[in-house]
């Protein structure tokens, strides 16, 4: 529950995400018992979650919220430092992220690229399904659905367009966990030091000016990129390890 307390800071989807991948990873166990257990978690955080629009009788606006975000904002970047910075030559804060380039828009040139990247990055587990379907045993791993959970906000943040810079932050937390199980704390170091740049060249908290003339957002998509490739790396040499182990008829 440690990591839907955290959720309460960011939008309601990332919490959906994570949440329902601890709930497939659940039926790994063949145990109806931790699935039961499971959808009522997620029930609970729901609740938790919503409770103060449902209290304040503004839970129509909240939805209305959530459908309409996509309109707030329509320029490439708010403040992120993503893909975007990386590939354009001019300021992703100032355009518009309706662009048509090779015949679509940059923002639906985003949904692809996060499109791919989730599957990429949900391979492993989705195959671990498989299996469970076809009723053969396989190896649990939480460190692999950790590194997944963790990988999923990044690659959000990465490629999609209308990126504020705080949407990276559940990575924390969930790559924290990912070293804390395999003593692979490398992911969690970078991306720690990734979201406190672009956070704090953003809010100017600590006076850091100066390094800004030589950390640009170029340099921190790099560390975000960094993180993604170190982590896919990990998460498929991690599936080999399971995948070692001999598949059998339960």
């Amino acid at each position: 529950m440690g990591i839907v307390l955290y959720m309460v800071n960011i939008p309601l989807p990332f919490s959906e995400e994570v949440l329902g991948i601890l709930w497939l990873t659940s039926m790994f166990k063949n145990s109806i018992k931790h699935t039961i257990v499971s959808i009522l978690c997620i029930a609970l955080a729901a609740f938790v979650l919503l409770w103060p629009f449902i209290q304040a009788g503004t839970l129509e606006d909240y939805w209305a919220m959530l459908l309409d975000s996509a309109s707030v904002y329509p320029i490439v970047s708010v403040n992120a430092g993503n893909f975007w910075n990386l590939l354009l030559t001019e300021d992703p804060n100032k355009m518009s992220d309706r662009v048509i380039w090779f015949g679509l828009r940059y923002r639906q040139w985003g949904l692809l690229m996060t499109s791919i990247s989730y599957l990429i990055v949900l391979f492993p587990l989705l195959r671990q399904f498989y299996h469970l379907v076809r009723r053969e045993r396989i190896a649990y791993d939480p460190a692999l659905v950790l590194l997944i959970a963790g990988l999923m906000p990044i690659a959000f943040y990465f490629f999609n367009t209308q990126m504020h810079e705080r949407y990276a932050h559940p990575s924390v937390l969930l790559l924290a966990a990912y070293g804390l199980s395999t003593k692979d704390f490398v992911p969690y170091v970078v991306v720690s030091i990734a979201n406190f740049l672009v956070m704090d060249r953003f809010l100017r908290l600590f006076d850091l000016n100066r390094l800004y003339d030589y950390v640009t957002l170029e340099h921190i998509a790099l560390l975000f990129l960094f993180v993604l490739v170190w982590g896919v790396f990990q998460l498929y040499k991690r599936r080999e390890m399971v995948e070692q182990v001999e598949l059998a008829p339960v």
